[in-house]
Order: C-alpha cells, then structure tokens, then sequence
C-alpha cells in the first residue's frame, strides 16, 4: 500500500534509532531499544539496558536543515551504581558530539549534542520506579536527511485536484437588481 506520494523523499532521521544504532554499535554487552519487556524489573539481576525516547517539545529548524529533540535516556542494569556509569558513557559520547557524522548500513546521521535538559535525575526513594533506574534528558540536533522542500509538488497536486471551472459559469457571482 502506497501512503504517500512517489515523489516523497523522507525529510527525517529518527533520533531514537540513530542512538539506538550508534549505542548498539559501542556497547555490544547492553540491550539498547526504545522499548522493554513489562516484566523488565521483576529480575533480581537484570541485563543492562539503555532506552531511548524522543519527547514532545522539539522543533525543526529549516533554516540550518536540523530536527531538534529532546530525547529522554534510562540507563537500568542490576545495581544503581552500574546505572549511573552507563548513563556517564552516554552523556561523555554525546555531549561533546558538534556535527559528528555517523555512517550506518542504511544512513548517515549528522548529530549535534547540546546540553543536558534535565538529568540525570536525583530522585527521592519514594520517587524512583526503582533504584536501579538512572534517567536523563538531553537535547540532541540530527541533521534533516533530505534538504527537499514540497511546496511545487504540493502546488501542482492541488491545482491537478481542482475541478476545472465551467466555460458555461461566469466568474462573477451575480448581481442583486
């Protein structure tokens, strides 16, 4: 099924599977996704885990060709301690990265990492899902995949969908005597 036009060349890279990729790719002992099982916690001993969520209150900046997001990161493993040094890794590869370009089997990413938006976070006992848990935010910049702007193909789609005027119909509305 064909949902958009053929003409259609996507704009956006997905930041969560540009972190997914490139985490997967320096931390091979760690199950890095954006989604978990709903009994990851119940384990004495989890695996380690890194998830990545891109959050609302982003933006896209045409003018630099970027998709701005702020991506939430939880680091969980069997100790909080281990937690927080998977949560340093991630923040010491990503906060330094200023246009770094990630070549992957099916893309290239070009990330940009800002600042930390919130995180990570200290939490009260009677706050934390669960000890072990260790989460951040930080605002990451990727680069649009395409440059490519629609407003011709969209202007000649809409002017192609209009029903041609009758030659029978004045253009003008009527007059009231």
């Amino acid at each position: 099924m064909t949902l958009v036009p053929d003409w259609f060349e996507d704009n956006f890279v997905n930041v969560e599977d540009v972190l997914i990729d490139l985490f997967t790719v320096l931390l091979s002992e760690v199950d890095v996704g954006c989604w978990y099982a709903d009994d990851w916690l119940d384990e004495a001993e989890p695996d380690p885990q890194l998830l990545f969520f891109r959050l609302p209150g982003a933006r896209v900046n045409y003018d630099s060709n970027s998709d701005v997001c702020n991506v939430q990161i939880i680091a969980v493993s069997g100790s909080r301690d281990t937690s927080w040094r998977l949560m340093s890794f991630v923040r010491a590869v990503l906060l330094p990265m200023q246009g770094f370009r990630a070549k992957f089997e099916d893309y290239t990413a070009q990330i940009w990492c800002s600042d930390d938006v919130a995180g990570p976070e200290m939490l009260t006992p009677g706050q934390q899902i669960d000890t072990r848990v260790v989460s951040a935010v930080l605002s990451v910049r990727v680069g649009l995949a395409s440059r490519k702007r629609y407003m011709g193909e969209v202007t000649d789609a809409l002017a192609a969908a209009l029903i041609p005027p009758d030659p029978e119909v004045p253009d003008e509305p009527p007059v009231d005597p």
